[in-house]
This record gives C-alpha cells, sequence and structure tokens, in this order.
C-alpha cells in the first residue's frame, strides 16, 4: 500500500445507501453552465444548486436519511463519492457495509455547495463517529480555482463540520489524481491544493489520507485501467480507495 496517511495516535464500518447516483455528472461542466449566484460566488460563499430537480431531491433524501438518527459514518464528497455504490458496490459493502452510513457525495459539487448542504440541515441531529471528506476536484474542473481558494473552501468545511459535529473525526483525503500525465494542468493544481492540506490536520480530530501513489503509474501517468474518464474511478478504481480507505476508517470507528 503507498498511500500515505497522517496518523499520530492509535485510533470499523457503515451501513446502507438509499442515494443513488443519477448518472449524469456534471463534473466537467463548463462555467458557463453555472448558476447565476453561482458566477459571484467564491469557494467558502454557499450556494446552492436547487435549479437543479435530482440535486434538490438528493439533498431532501439527505435531510430525511439523517431525520432517522443513529448515523455512523458520513461519505462526503462529490461525484467520485457520489457514485461509489453504483458503480462498484461490491466494495462499497465491504467498506461501509456494517455501519448506517449516509452517502453525501453530490455530483458536480464543489466546496461552496458542500458548505451550503452543511449549512441546511444535512448534518443536523446527528452525531457520527467518523466523517470521510473528500472535495476540491470540480473547483479545478469547473472554474480553476487558485489552489489557495480551493483550500480556504477546505479548510471552512472542515470548520462547519467541526462546529456542528463536534465529537466526529474526520479523514481527509487529497484530491484524488485527474488528467492524463502529471503536467496535465488540473493535475497540477489538484496537486497544488493537496500540498495545503496537511495544514488542516489537527492530529487530535482529523487524519490525512493521500492515495496518489496508489493510481498513478511509475511515470506518472494516469490509467485509463482505473479511471477511464482520467477524473472518476471504475470498479478497479474503487476497489483501490476501499484498501487505502479501510484500516484507518476501521481503527477509527472501532475507537469511538
Amino acid at each position: 500500500m503507498k498511500s500515505v496517511i497522517i496518523l499520530l495516535s492509535t485510533i470499523v464500518l457503515t451501513g446502507c445507501s438509499s442515494l443513488s447516483f443519477n448518472g449524469n455528472s456534471d463534473d466537467q461542466a463548463p462555467a458557463s453552465q453555472a448558476m447565476p449566484n453561482e458566477i459571484a460566488s467564491t469557494t467558502t460563499t454557499p450556494v446552492h444548486r436547487n435549479d437543479l430537480e435530482w440535486w434538490a431531491q438528493r439533498h431532501q433524501g439527505v435531510l430525511d436519511h439523517v431525520k432517522k438518527g443513529n448515523v455512523d459514518l458520513l461519505m462526503i464528497g462529490d461525484s467520485i463519492t457520489h457514485a461509489w455504490p453504483d458503480r462498484a458496490l461490491q466494495s462499497w459493502n465491504q467498506t461501509v457495509g456494517s455501519w448506517n452510513v449516509v452517502n453525501m457525495g453530490f455530483s458536480g459539487d464543489r466546496t461552496e455547495h458542500l458548505i451550503w448542504r452543511l449549512q441546511n440541515g444535512e448534518v443536523d441531529d446527528i452525531s457520527p463517529k467518523v466523517a470521510v471528506l473528500m472535495i476540491g476536484t470540480n473547483n479545478t474542473g469547473h472554474n480553476m480555482d487558485p489552489a489557495t481558494e480551493t483550500i480556504k473552501g477546505i479548510k471552512a468545511v472542515i470548520t462547519e463540520l467541526q462546529t456542528r459535529l463536534p465529537m466526529t473525526k474526520i479523514i481527509l483525503h487529497a484530491v484524488f489524481p485527474r488528467g492524463v500525465t502529471a503536467d496535465d494542468p488540473m493535475r497540477i493544481r489538484n496537486d497544488e491544493i493537496n500540498s495545503g492540506l496537511t495544514g488542516l490536520v489537527d492530529y487530535k480530530t482529523i487524519y490525512y489520507l493521500d492515495m496518489k501513489a496508489d493510481f498513478i503509474d511509475e511515470d506518472g501517468s494516469l490509467s485509463a485501467d482505473i479511471m477511464p474518464d482520467y477524473l472518476h474511478p471504475n470498479e478497479a478504481g474503487y476497489d483501490i480507495w476501499s484498501k487505502a480507505l479501510t484500516p484507518l476508517l476501521s481503527v477509527l470507528m472501532a475507537n469511538q
């Protein structure tokens, strides 16, 4: 296992997801398709996407799920998280199938959308053991936001989580690599984001998982056998994620 884990103390995992990936990923949609109120937004300014019917319905689905309580684990992010149970159900079940999990991945979401969701009920009145977080690649893909701005957005997300879920441990993922080669501008931008994320780790409640080395070849290329569109994992890619995430997640879940 090549993954880099920052884990400074000795520290398993989750249930069913009733929320499904609708297949209409807009992770690479041009900025011209953004909502008017998105155009002026920043990575830390809450923005909803309620003009998209599937997005509004998915948000309501999360609200309905968390209202039932007894949530053990949150999987939080964009389409990469959103699609896991649909594209690789076996590895999803192996990784989180023992716990009551809420899949809070929304296709196309950026940091600003996630902040809005957290401020509008998606983590109200629950106390999960762990929140697994990966967000930011759409800030690169949509707007080519400066890495410093995306890091600010991720920091704002973490602040929302820690304020609303003070007992919840956070596993912060490095943003997955994207683009075929190491010199792809979006790959470089995501690398720049990741270089600043370790500064957000407090070594007590936030832990860091960087899987880049598990996804790329020695020459820095990203294989279509793992990510056919050089962004979203296929079943093999999700298997890699599962193997990297499970050890840390199991320890955190067992010690809460």
